[in-house]
């Protein structure tokens, strides 16, 4: 039975993938939003979904509407939100009506700090190559996948990469406990979203939430390496199965990353030993499921990976330009880390974007304090939007003494930044881009022509 659907925000990563998803199964969507960024813009407008003012319209909601969907960047007095509230609709976060859509499947939730995407992606790709249909959520492109959603009524189960973040303004609670996971994953935990969580402790209790939440039947897999989880995981009592795991031996190689499952040989075509990590993660809950350690083994050579996540956008003989979603001070450590393992002898220029709340507050700032110290050359560039809004404190000087790395250049002008970059990209270079935010609306495409250019000899 086709639905009508209002979402409030649809701009949102997951919200217009989410959209588009309900829209290709034939229910009727509009949307909302006061800003609406690439690639959302361009998804929107190429399925009929893109509103055609930017803004919040209370008369699109109405007593004829199914269902509102509310995204978190709508606050509490969105006048939409107060219309549908007024007239009594049913409101779901984007959590909220995943789990309705999947409540009778089981379902496997990956969550912590960094991770969660690689691994979410990885646990489609192995059910994929196990034939195995999946409905699923995950936070950024697949190859092969046109939406980050799948919502089809005949997958056999649901995976779900499960945010520690909340969830909507009706319902300020993480999004991963809306989810109900029979299999949670939990990566690592370095402490995030200090707007939302200002002591580490507060940020820690998320994820005690999330282990107590799982069934006596379910099992939780979590990273032993970790430290602080595996404390957590002691310290917490639930009637789960848990399933410990830690980094394999592995090796960098040209073909990507060699190491062993069940003494089976897995070659997964990704920068760092930190996926390896990942990939141990996806395996174990596989198998959890009932899926052979060797076709598991066999499917690791075969991942495409997420869009951003350590992406190699450009390559010739002498420039490799590598995109990454990195932003917070582990992801960045990890990133920077990888990068220099595979480039050991290449001249490392890193690059990255401070734009989010928690970046941007000089009681956080410390947490990046040698973050970048594998790279020979670093640049921090600073959204002069971003530090209005959210940087109260910070200025340029205060991201010197955060991040401890000697010549470091800080800027607000992007373009500034991606002049002296290209400048510097002579022979055997690697270039790691870093950010989770627009880079102030200015792409890299040219040095990614650039090094196209190069790599057919045109310059």
């Amino acid at each position: 039975m086709f639905k009508k659907y209002h979402f409030i925000s649809i701009g949102g990563s997951v919200m217009h993938n989410l959209a588009i998803a309900l829209s290709k199964a034939g229910h009727h969507v509009t949307g909302s939003d006061d800003e609406i960024y690439e690639p959302a813009y361009s998804a929107l407008k190429k399925h009929g979904l893109l509103p055609e003012k930017n803004g919040w319209f209370p008369s699109r909601i109405h007593s004829g509407l199914d269902a509102v969907i509310l995204g978190m960047h709508a606050g509490k007095d969105n006048p939409e939100l107060s219309k549908a509230l007024e007239l009594d609709l049913p409101i779901y976060s984007f959590p909220e009506f995943m789990y309705e859509i999947a409540k009778d499947k089981p379902r496997i939730v990956v969550a912590g700090s960094h991770g969660k995407t690689t691994v979410s992606s990885m646990l489609l790709h192995i059910f994929k190559e196990a034939g195995r249909s999946c409905n699923f959520l995950v936070g950024a492109r697949l190859k092969g996948y046109e939406t980050m959603v799948n919502i089809d009524p005949g997958a056999e189960l649901a995976i779900f990469e499960g945010d520690e973040y909340l969830a909507s303004a009706l319902k300020p609670v993480p999004k991963f406990l809306f989810y109900k996971a029979d299999i949670a994953i939990i990566t690592g935990i370095a402490w995030d979203h200090i707007n939302v969580f200002p002591r580490f402790d507060l940020y820690l209790e998320q994820f005690r939430k999330l282990i107590r939440s799982i069934p006596p039947h379910g099992t939780l897999i979590y990273n032993q390496s970790d430290s602080i989880l595996a404390e957590l995981v002691e310290q917490t009592d639930a009637p789960c199965k848990r399933i410990p795991y830690i980094s394999p031996p592995c090796k960098a190689q040209s073909d990507g990353i060699h190491f062993e499952l069940d003494q089976e040989t897995c070659v997964l075509p990704m920068l760092g030993v930190h996926n390896a990590s990942n990939y141990m993660a996806a395996a174990l809950a596989a198998k959890e499921y009932g899926l052979d350690s060797a076709l598991i083994a066999r499917a690791a050579s075969g991942f495409p990976g997420p869009s951003r996540r350590l992406e190699i956008i450009a390559q010739s003989e002498d420039l490799t330009l590598i995109n990454d979603f990195a932003h917070a001070p582990s992801k960045v450590r990890a990133s920077v880390a990888a990068v220099r393992l595979h480039y050991p002898r290449h001249h490392f220029t890193a690059v990255l974007e401070l734009h989010t709340f928690s970046s941007l507050r000089p009681e956080f700032l410390k947490e990046y304090k040698d973050s970048l110290r594998e790279a020979d050359e670093a640049y921090v560039y600073l959204n002069p939007d971003a530090l209005k809004k959210k940087g109260a404190g910070v200025d340029e000087e205060m991201i010197y003494r955060s991040f401890g790395f000697p010549g470091l250049t800080v800027s607000q002008n992007i373009s500034e930044i991606q002049k002296a970059v290209k400048n510097k990209s002579n022979k055997n270079n690697v270039i790691l881009l870093m950010s989770s935010g627009h880079w102030g609306g200015k792409d890299w495409s040219d040095l990614a022509t650039f090094a196209a250019a190069r790599k057919k000899g045109t310059l």
